[in-house]
C-alpha cells in the first residue's frame, strides 16, 4: 500500500512557532496599553501617602459605628426585658 501524494504534508513547526509567537506578543502588547481598572485606579489613590491618614479614619469611623449600633441593640434588648435600671451597670463593665 502507497501513500497518496495529498497526504504527504510537510509541516515547518519552526514557522508555525514563530508566528504562534508574534500572536501572543501583539495580544500583550495590548493588552498592556489597556486603561487600568477602576479598582486598580481606586488602590493607587488610597495608598498614596497623603491619602493614608483619611483611609484610617475611615476604617475607624467604620469600626466604632459598629460598636455604637452593637451596644444599642444591647441597650434596646435589656429595655425590652424591662431591666432599664441595668444600663448603665452594663455601659460601665
Amino acid at each position: 500500500m502507497t501513500v497518496p501524494d495529498y497526504a504527504k504534508v510537510k509541516v515547518d513547526f519552526g514557522k508555525d512557532i514563530e508566528y504562534l509567537f508574534q500572536i501572543i506578543s501583539t495580544l500583550r502588547a495590548l493588552n498592556f496599553m489597556e486603561e487600568a481598572s477602576g479598582l486598580q485606579n481606586f488602590l493607587t489613590i488610597l495608598t498614596k501617602p497623603d491619602n493614608i491618614p483619611i483611609v484610617a479614619m475611615l476604617i475607624l469611623v467604620i469600626f466604632f459605628t459598629w460598636l455604637g449600633l452593637r451596644e444599642g441593640l444591647k441597650n434596646d434588648k435589656l429595655i425590652e426585658e424591662g431591666k432599664e435600671d441595668e444600663i448603665p451597670h452594663e455601659m460601665w463593665k
